[in-house]
This record gives C-alpha cells, structure tokens and sequence, in this order.
C-alpha cells in the first residue's frame, strides 16, 4: 500500500471512531434526560397527590362535620340533642369513692408556709426575710 492509501485509511478510521464515540454519546445523554424526565414525573404525581390530599381535607375543614367533631373533641361542647354517657371502668368507679371529699374541701391536709408573715403587708416581708436568719 502506498502512503497516500495509508493516510486515507488512518483518516477513515478516526472519523468512524469520532463517530462512533458522538453516537454513543448522544444515546447516553438521551439516557440521562430520559432518567430525569421519569424522576421528574414520580415527583410531579407524588406532588399532585399531596395537592388533592391537603384540597380534600379543606373541603372537609370547611363542612359543619368538621366544626362539631372539632366542637365535640377539643372544646368539650355537645348538640342540644345529644347526651353525653360517660364509660368509666369499675375500677376507677372504686376508686372515686374511696376518695374523701370533703377532706379535700377542708384543706386539712395542706401544709401551712410561714404563718409569722400571713398577716405582713409585703415591705414587712421583705425586711423579715433579709433580716432574719434561714435554715440550711
């Protein structure tokens, strides 16, 4: 083969590798879009569900269902024509009788605090509490 040929032949061959190398890099990036375009996608529905979700439960804040569950729930309130019937264990029943009422009413159990200051206007207070000397 003659020179000329030969450079002909190498100049052949680069242009096929370039080629070559420009398809498949093309097709890759093709690839990668397509991948992003899917990601992108899953995302957009997961948004859109989101989306209907927070809408219905708009629609539902809205209703008067909601306002009386909200009514019932956290406020303590009931409609005229209901009655409230409260379930209460037999357990916790026994319990509530054992406790005496009016012992708590009494405030028997209650320690006293510092009756020498009970009757004090707050200056007095203060003057007693700097002036004297305390415990521990």
């Amino acid at each position: 083969m003659s020179k000329k040929y030969l450079y002909i032949l190498i100049t052949l061959i680069f242009f096929s590798i370039n080629l070559i190398y420009l398809i498949v890099k093309e097709k890759y990036q093709v690839f990668k879009d397509d991948q992003e375009i899917q990601k992108i996608q899953i995302e957009n529905t997961e948004t859109k569900k989101k989306i209907d979700f927070k809408n219905d439960r708009l629609l539902y804040k809205k209703t008067n269902a909601s306002y009386d569950k909200i009514a019932k729930n956290e406020l303590n309130r009931k409609n005229p024509w209901e009655e409230v019937v409260v379930m209460v264990s037999e357990e916790d029943v026994n319990n509530y009788k054992k406790i005496d009422v009016m012992e708590q009413i009494s405030w028997k159990n209650v320690p006293q605090k510092n009756l020498e200051t009970a009757n004090m206007t707050n200056l007095e207070k203060r003057i007693y509490y700097i002036l004297t000397k305390r415990k521990g």
